[in-house]
């Protein structure tokens, strides 16, 4: 599908006109595909281009412990209700959505729409799913090779060790169609991706040489020499996966200048396309600053080290972040306000304690986490080996709870008590105030 007549409604030169170019533009995303199995559930959003049916987006989502006890018709209509929030951008607004699954009976509990003789599970489900006018079509399980392959992908990594974090194993990290592998050894590594490659081949899919790196996680150069299909993968030093920088060395200072400099440059481009808009209300440009600037500058900050130079360098880049809020609010320095005294007119956190409470939100997240789920266990796990000698670097674990102690007064031997009641915590980090001089 062509995008460019949707494209031009981003232009501020032209006038804003919805015609039928655009219409039948968006009309074409309307074929949703979903599968699940034992383990996850997979989803492709599809176009009809000149009679084939074609993929625009992927989408994969593991099965908690609980989830995977659903019924086999219950994780079908979860499968469905998943892929409507998950494409929710693409479907909204359209007169019909057309999901095509390999489960009949759930082609019958759509299209009747009758919730009388619906399992009081899928009920609430199915209602969800209303909104969008949904029509169900069987395709036999053979005719739904991409899905199916999405869905039962957790398999490929079975019979391999992986990566050894405590007791735990982990031999791939998969989201969507981006798949990390990984492997103690070079040998161990290639085995895994030749097994992985071979899978693919099979559902009809194949591993994209030109976009799949090769990167060692280790401080001294290690060479590491990988083939798909005969072809040599490029060894790198840093690798971005879901738009996190990660560098052979495992710190996370470049990803955290990067940011800042993303940030820096969204800042500047915003000076000239939303300050000077005399037509923008002042809401409508914090809008624009909190869902374009703040995520620009803090996603992924969750697992942050905050260390007296990040924390001097936000400082720095706040500086012109006060002079937009400080524009926006209708004032000038001769004004003579506090900037704190404009922030809390404009309902404007700073961004250090924007990204201190997101850190100890995620890390009471991290302590109600129930047994099985990975980001749960890695963090609980003891990794084993011995430290290079020199001063260790600080762990995210030791931060989080200095952090912690330092502004919430909550000593670590008490932290998974208190993280574990849910609304306790949060209210903690309601009240969690500004740090002095933090603007």
């Amino acid at each position: 599908m062509s995008s460019k007549p949707l494209n031009e409604l981003l232009q501020s030169e032209l006038d804003w006109c919805w015609g039928h170019r655009k219409d039948k533009c968006s009309q074409k995303c309307a074929d949703a595909s979903a599968d699940t199995s034992s383990y996850g559930l997979g989803e492709v959003l599809m176009q009809n281009h000149n009679g084939r049916l074609k993929p625009v987006e992927f989408c994969l989502r593991m099965l908690t412990n609980a989830k995977k006890r659903y019924a086999q018709i219950d994780k079908e209509c979860l499968d469905g209700v998943w892929a409507s929030k998950h494409f929710y951008q693409y479907l909204c607004g359209l007169g019909k959505c057309q999901l095509l699954t390999d489960h009949k009976p759930l082609v019958t509990f759509i299209n009747l729409k009758d919730l009388d003789t619906t399992p009081i599970r899928c009920q609430s489900l199915l209602i969800w799913l209303m909104k969008f006018n949904p029509a169900a079509e069987y395709v036999p399980e053979k005719h739904l090779v991409v899905v199916d392959a999405l869905s039962r992908i957790s398999r490929r990594g079975q019979g391999l060790e992986g990566v050894r974090f405590g007791d735990h194993g982990i031999s791939s990290l998969i989201f969507a169609d981006d798949v990390v592998l990984l492997a103690p050894s070079s040998l161990e590594l290639q085995h895994a991706l030749g097994r992985f490659a071979a899978e693919c081949e099979v559902a009809g899919m194949r591993v994209s040489t030109s976009k799949s790196e090769a990167m060692v996680l280790d401080r001294k150069k290690v060479a590491c020499t990988l083939q798909v299909g005969g072809e040599v993968l490029p060894q790198v030093k840093e690798f971005k996966y879901l738009g996190v920088l990660f560098t052979s060395e495992g710190r996370m200072d470049r990803e955290i200048d990067r940011r800042i400099g993303a940030a820096a440059a969204v800042m500047q481009s915003m000076y000239r396309s939303v300050v000077v808009k005399k037509e923008l209300s002042w809401k409508a440009k914090l809008l624009i600053y909190q869902s374009i600037y703040v995520p620009a500058l803090t996603d992924g900050h969750e697992l942050w080290v905050m260390t007296e130079r990040v924390r001097s360098r936000i400082q720095a880049g706040s500086a012109s972040e006060i002079s937009f809020l400080r524009r926006v609010a209708g004032r000038s320095l001769r004004d003579r306000v506090r900037s704190s005294v404009t922030r809390e007119e404009l309902g404007v956190e700073p961004l250090l304690l924007h990204i201190e409470r997101g850190q100890l939100r995620w890390l009471g997240h991290l302590f109600r986490m129930p047994p099985g789920r990975l980001p749960g266990e890695v963090f609980r796990a003891c990794p084993t080996g011995k430290r290079l000698r020199g001063r260790p670097r600080t762990r995210w674990r030791d931060y989080v709870s200095r952090l912690a102690l330092e502004r919430l007064g909550v000593p670590p031997e008490e932290l998974e008590e208190v993280s574990g009641e849910r609304e306790v915590w949060a209210s903690l980090l309601r009240l969690l105030p500004p740090r002095p001089g933090s603007g």
